[in-house]
């Protein structure tokens, strides 16, 4: 009935709170009732799952000894499935949630060189002035002045985005490190239990992902 009012292609992805399969939860505490209907609306939305890739739950309820459950999902219809057969679903380590985000990529994107590009909270951390000056009074051999001047500015360019890059990118790259290692403990964590050194730096990991999370915010709003 649904699905003859809305013609077309469907995407349906979020966090559904249900499971249709026993496969989905790693305990036997399972409501098949839920499951049944959850399975009979998808049969008549005409519904298919997209395989997420590398990982078999999405949420954890964080216990010692946790229950895993597959809550979050992407579907699809037929007809969108045959525009994008090339569609890969992957997941991301869950940070500071208890879901894991999911990743549907649909094809490569070409990156082009990145240009400069000046970043207006640069000017409220530290070494910014110093960097700066420095990097504007190298001397330059020439006694034409426009000659002068473009050199230095690009240098000051290149100094600054190198700068920029060892006092952000190094909070973008502890960031991307510890979700990556999160990550591989909850593949692990997928199939047995952790071991207390690795359940320890799990949680020590998802805290201090929360603080490099806040870090950034408070930098996304000076810019």
């Amino acid at each position: 009935m649904v699905r003859s009012l809305c013609a077309g292609p469907w995407l349906i992805a979020g966090d559904f709170n249900l499971i249709y399969r026993s496969e989905d939860k790693n305990n036997a505490n399972l409501d098949r009732a839920m499951m049944g209907r959850f399975r009979h609306l998808l049969n008549d939305v005409e519904l298919n799952e997209i395989t997420l890739v590398g990982r078999k739950y999405t949420w954890s309820n964080e216990r010692v000894v946790p229950t895993l459950v597959k809550l979050d999902r992407v579907f699809c219809s037929v007809d969108w499935d045959d525009l994008f057969p090339d569609s890969l679903l992957q997941s991301s380590a869950s940070g500071v949630s208890d879901h894991c985000p999911l990743i549907l990529g649909l094809h490569d994107i070409v990156k082009g060189k990145r240009r400069f590009h000046f970043e207006s909270f640069w000017t409220n951390i530290d070494g910014f002035h110093e960097t700066l000056q420095q990097a504007w009074s190298d001397p330059v051999d020439s006694a034409c002045p426009l000659k002068v001047f473009a050199i230095k500015l690009g240098r000051l360019c290149k100094a600054l985005q190198a700068w920029g890059q060892r006092k952000v990118g190094n909070i973008k790259q502890q960031l991307a490190i510890a979700k990556d290692i999160i990550h591989r403990l909850e593949i692990a964590r997928d199939s047995r239990l952790l071991s207390d050194e690795e359940e320890w730096l799990r949680r020590k990991l998802k805290v201090h992902c929360l603080g490099l999370s806040s870090l950034e915010r408070t930098i996304a709003r000076l810019r």
